[in-house]
């Protein structure tokens, strides 16, 4: 799974729609998180409140409904999200802090107070959002790993997801995005991994990481991942993924590349 896997979909632009000046304060106050600084491009802003401690975002999803990212510690965000009940009206998506909705309920009950309707339903997903600042150790297997350019490289990513990882989001053919491939002995691709930006100036976001079952347990993911990375970093010296939080597998990878876990999500929709 990538950073982009819940993240709610394009905003739909609405020449009506922007936060007063007031509220993007807030925004600007949580400017420097890896999530602001990776998904504020997209955010067709209605509204934004905060603290030290929390920032929830109000966005326009689609015509007529809205979805909402938080940000910080779930007790503060449900804080915010209970002192400020229009933040919630027509949300049909979400992203909070894992937690969130225990610790609204918990203080709806200690204050008389209403839980949003959106917080009343299960999450569908529960994931992290991993950040990468410094290069990786060198890992075995890395002199087998190539950047994957063009219509043949592409159609090779695409022929290893199909095989290893088939609902991968992030598409080759997506000309926003790189990819690089781990090569075995007959110089086959058959280990994947790409980043997606959608813009000078915005980090780059890990996704498509695939391993041909074939050769699982051979490190090819370590160092498709860590030649990306270090890749990547040189851009804006920060690389993002999101992982589901049950993948235990993967988690150890990325743990032992450098990725650091920035915040506990659970999504609704």
């Amino acid at each position: 799974m990538t950073a982009g896997t819940t993240r709610e979909g394009a905003p739909i632009p609405d020449a009506g729609v922007g936060a007063p000046s007031r509220a993007l304060r807030h925004l600007d106050a949580w400017a420097n998180h890896p999530v602001v600084r990776t998904e504020r491009h997209a955010w067709d802003v209605q509204d934004v409140s905060g603290s030290d401690g929390a920032l929830v975002v109000r966005r326009a999803f689609e015509p007529g409904s809205v979805a909402l990212w938080g940000l910080g510690t779930p007790a503060e965000v449900a804080g915010v999200l209970l002192d400020r009940p229009s933040l919630s009206v027509g949300a049909v998506r979400s992203s909070l802090p894992r937690g969130t909705a225990a610790a609204v309920a918990e203080l709806a009950r200690r204050t008389a107070r209403e839980i949003p309707d959106h917080l009343r339903t299960e999450p569908v997903s529960r994931w992290d959002w991993f950040t990468a600042t410094t290069d990786p150790p060198t890992q075995p297997g890395e002199e087998r790993v190539v950047a994957l350019d063009g219509d043949e490289g592409r159609a090779r990513v695409r022929a290893v997801l199909d095989v290893a990882n088939p609902s991968a989001e992030l598409d080759p053919c997506d000309p926003r995005t790189r990819w690089w491939g781990w090569r075995d002995e007959t110089g086959a691709v058959r280990g994947v991994a790409g980043a997606r930006r959608p813009r000078p100036g915005v980090p780059w976001s890990l996704g498509g990481v695939a391993t041909d079952p074939a050769v699982r347990g051979r490190g090819a993911a370590r160092a498709v991942v860590a030649v990306a990375t270090r890749v990547c970093l040189r851009d804006d010296g920060l690389v993002v993924l999101g992982m589901y939080a049950d993948n235990d597998a993967a988690r150890q990878v990325y743990t032992g590349l450098g990725y650091v876990v920035t915040q506990e999500f659970e999504s609704r929709r």
